[in-house]
């Protein structure tokens, strides 16, 4: 087979990868933070969310497997272009450099009614940044295929961090209400948020953050627009 096209369908492999990883979420605390009951939840939704990218992984390298299998065997060049210009469709929506449509849900997270002094030491009552992580987390737990938050797209390196008042995602400031849109499926994405024992039960019970959402029969969700930096990561040719 062409060296060329061997070295597109394994640049195609690892880009899948790299989609289906996504990074780790940034708001670890340190060694010696306590052990609370959220600390606890944020454990195990990682721990969720580590064994679904597990068993994406496997899908994805036994498509790309059958995709290889399709493209050995074809008859012309033509043909392999055609398998090979569909998977890159494929994985610019899964990157998040399509627009996208589809059924899900949309939330909205604000602070609390009460109203914030500013200098006050309780903060509890404001949405931070890992709030709004331990949420997306829970929707890529859930099955969401795509996620939108303020109409930024979420890539897998969007920042999500505070910045004072402001919340800010992908070099966009955001203040409450926070408006999230996720496509997949309306009822898994709906308990995620709203089940008992629920990061968003949490906020809404013990913070008293006010949070809504809604399933939705059509969700639309614009691509990223802006441009995908890659500083240190370079590919590997073949045979090295």
């Amino acid at each position: 087979m062409n060296k060329y096209i061997i070295r597109v369908i394994i640049f195609l492999l690892c880009l899948a990868l790299g989609i289906i990883i996504p990074q780790q979420i940034r708001n670890n605390t340190g060694d010696n933070s306590f052990v609370t009951l959220s600390t606890i939840k944020q454990t195990q939704n990682k721990l969720e969310k580590t064994k679904s990218e597990v068993i994406d992984i496997k899908k994805i390298i036994k498509e790309q497997e059958k995709k290889l299998e399709k493209i050995e065997t074809a008859n012309n060049t033509t043909e392999i272009i055609s398998l090979l210009e569909s998977d890159i469709e494929r994985f610019k929506s899964l990157g998040g450099f399509k627009d996208l449509s589809g059924p899900g849900i949309v939330i909205k997270i604000q602070d609390s009614a009460e109203d914030f002094v500013i200098g006050q030491s309780d903060t509890s009552g404001i949405v931070h940044d890992a709030d709004i992580q331990n949420i997306l987390n829970d929707l890529k737990v859930a099955g969401a295929e795509a996620i939108d938050i303020g109409g930024q797209r979420v890539i897998l390196n969007s920042p999500v961090r505070c910045g004072g008042p402001v919340i800010r995602v992908n070099k966009k400031n955001l203040v409450s209400p926070f408006i999230i849109k996720a496509i997949g499926d309306p009822n898994k994405l709906y308990s995620a948020i709203n089940a008992q024992g629920t990061y968003g039960r949490y906020l809404n019970d013990a913070r008293d953050l006010q949070i809504e959402s809604e399933e939705r029969d059509l969700i639309v969700i614009p691509k990223y627009n802006d441009k995908l930096e890659v500083k240190y990561m370079n590919p590997i040719e073949e045979g090295e």
